[in-house]
């Protein structure tokens, strides 16, 4: 294992704005044969070299190093980070509304069924947040943006109840 070459290559995606792109480049030309990098990514073929010899496992340390690296040179916007927070809340959500569902009604659900599940859910939730804000025509954008964010702590809340054994609660915040 030459050092100075997978210390270039960890350097180089370092260096990159497009860093997840072609972090997962690397781990699928790490799954062929004869894949290899050309032009200004040639060094990351120390990488395949390595991934290929002893695993793709054995890249997850330099991986660990060159994400924290790149995300102090290209920080992530606001936007990006709140989009993330968002999606990782309505995905916890939607995760406790189903077990939520099953526990009700004792049924456990497939993939298909419990993603149609969160369609009607999110459909319904949508409705009643709509009907909230609608009945305050007068909010400014901060406080529109306030009672969307206590609309869906009040969501997360009966799923709380919900899950706690609060029948009546579970069966309003379902919709049953």
């Amino acid at each position: 294992m030459d050092i100075d070459a997978l210390t270039l290559a960890v350097n180089v995606l370092i260096r990159r704005e497009d860093y997840a792109d072609v972090r997962r480049e690397v781990l699928a030309l790490a799954g062929t044969r004869n894949g290899v990098f050309e032009g200004d990514l040639w060094a990351l073929n120390a990488l395949l070299d390595l991934a290929r010899k002893d695993g793709v496992e054995r890249l997850d340390p330099l991986f660990l190093l060159a994400d924290s690296r790149n995300r102090q040179l290209y920080p992530p916007d606001r936007k990006t980070e709140y989009q993330r927070g968002y999606m990782a809340s309505r995905r916890r959500r939607l995760g406790q509304a189903s077990d939520l569902y099953c526990r009700v009604t004792g049924k456990s659900l497939s993939r298909e069924e419990r993603k149609a599940l969160h369609t009607v859910l999110m459909a319904r939730w949508m409705m009643r947040r709509n009907e909230v804000l609608d009945s305050m025509p007068d909010l400014d954008k901060d406080q529109r943006n306030e009672m969307v964010r206590l609309f869906w702590q009040d969501i997360d809340g009966e799923i709380q109840k919900g899950l706690t054994g609060d029948m009546e609660v579970a069966h309003n915040v379902l919709g049953l």
